[in-house]
């Protein structure tokens, strides 16, 4: 039989060597991986701190385009109050924003001045940003609008006029001037109008019509006591009485027949002691005063004067004027 081959046995040396090797490509191979592990973790850390720096400079822009809307909102203002310095400041230049940035500043100036009633330059600025008609229409200017005509009732003169002009110019509908906020402005509107020695009573009587105020506003205590002592003002005056309007407002106020009297008594009695019996029976005769009634007035006035001396001649004339012997 033939001999069997020996089978090879490595020593212990060349077993250590060969496990050296062993690990030698295994270290190798992980220090690959972990280098590529490395570069992707770089790249990606790349690409984000990119990504911020893109956000970081997009919202630093934004920040500085809102700031400079807002400065030209300001100027824009600033430019309405003062028209010389506005033409002269070549602001486009100025700030060298887009079109869409000026028409954005633009509007929002426009706004806020009409909320505060006032449309002097609305539509010069319309025109010269280029800014389209819809935004007339819009619910902004709208609302401003609406803020603008309660502006001008709070105490102001010449409310009706102005809120019948913005009514028109912005198409305002009837439901703006229904509304409670405008309704509440033009009945403290016209009360203080009515109030006002100052203001033309005439404004009053528009600003009830205008807004359609309802008649249990108008027969309310607070009502008929302005109303009275506007008829007072309008009867008591030394200088000239502006009847017309007394009796319009008489009309207008629905003043029960007790109101008239006691406002009627309180003028001739005054312009009585004022030694101008003209008004006084000018007044009795226009409001159709009770002939008993004005005798009265007359006579606690003679009363007054023969507690004097020397107004024979004063109470004279009286005595003819009403009749009395």
């Amino acid at each position: 039989m033939p001999k069997e081959k020996e089978q090879y046995q490595p020593s212990p040396e060349e077993m250590e060597k060969a496990q050296e090797m062993a690990d030698d490509i295994q270290n190798e191979r992980g220090e690959e991986m972990m280098t590529e592990e490395q570069e992707e973790r770089s790249e990606d850390r790349e690409t984000t701190l990119e990504e911020g720096r893109k956000r970081g400079s997009e919202e630093e822009k934004e920040l500085q385009r809102e700031a400079f809307k807002e400065e030209m909102v300001e100027h824009i203002l600033e430019g309405t109050r003062h028209p010389a310095s506005f033409e002269a400041s070549n602001f486009k230049e100025r700030f060298n924003l887009s079109e869409d940035i000026q028409q954005q500043a633009a509007k929002k100036a426009m706004i806020e001045r009409l909320s505060r009633g006032d449309t002097s330059d609305f539509f010069n600025l319309k025109k010269k940003f280029n800014i389209p008609d819809e935004f007339i229409a819009s619910l902004e200017v709208q609302q401003a609008a609406k803020e603008g005509v309660e502006y001008w009732l709070y105490n102001r003169r010449g409310a009706s006029d102005v809120a019948e002009e913005i009514k028109e110019q912005f198409n305002l509908p009837e439901e703006a001037f229904a509304s409670l906020e405008v309704q509440q402005a033009a009945k403290e509107g016209m009360i203080d109008c009515l109030y006002d020695r100052d203001r033309d009573a005439s404004d009053a009587i528009k600003m009830k019509k205008l807004f359609n105020l309802p008649e249990e506003f108008i027969t309310s205590p607070e009502v008929q006591k302005a109303a009275k002592s506007r008829m007072l003002m309008r009867l008591d005056n030394s200088w000239g009485v502006v009847m017309s309007s007394a009796l319009e407002i008489k009309d207008e106020f629905n003043l029960s027949e007790g109101a008239v009297q006691e406002v009627v008594s309180k003028a001739i009695a005054g312009r009585l002691s004022e030694g101008r019996v003209d008004l006084a029976v000018d007044i009795k005769e226009k409001f159709n005063v009770p002939e008993d009634i004005a005798q009265k007035i007359a006579k606690e006035r003679i009363d007054i004067l023969r507690s004097e001396r020397n107004n024979e001649n004063k109470i004279n004339e009286i005595k003819k004027a009403f009749n009395l012997q």
